[in-house]
């Protein structure tokens, strides 16, 4: 598998060193090594991470590229706030604190709860 990768070491390079989203950044260094020869075991344990974390990477790169090492979204907690509760929100920001009465120049967390 390293072989297939083997042809990839110049953008995985570049993904290094360039990439703005951070767990690109953090795959494509495992990837990088691979590509060098480095055993998926020692990449790992050079990198602080687990074999079959750098074999998904692998694998997930091989199959679609760069876009193989962004993390899937994730559904994560619901939102609390409603449309009406956001927009209510984005009105309190854009308007300021003293419009809604308060004796301060800039929202506070605990202002805004209230």
């Amino acid at each position: 598998m390293s072989g297939a990768l083997a042809e990839h070491g110049d953008s995985v390079r570049r993904l290094v060193q360039t990439n703005p989203a951070p767990r690109v950044r953090r795959g494509a260094p495992a990837q990088f090594l691979v590509a060098q020869g480095e055993s998926v075991g020692r990449a790992a344990t050079r990198l602080g991470t687990a074999a079959h974390r750098v074999r998904a990477w692998r694998e997930r790169y091989l199959e679609r590229g760069q876009d193989g090492l962004v993390d899937a979204r994730r559904a994560g907690r619901p939102p609390t706030l409603g449309p009406a509760d956001l927009a209510l929100l984005d009105e309190a920001l854009t308007q300021g604190a003293q419009a809604y009465g308060w004796p301060v120049t800039g929202w506070s967390i605990r202002d805004l709860c209230e």
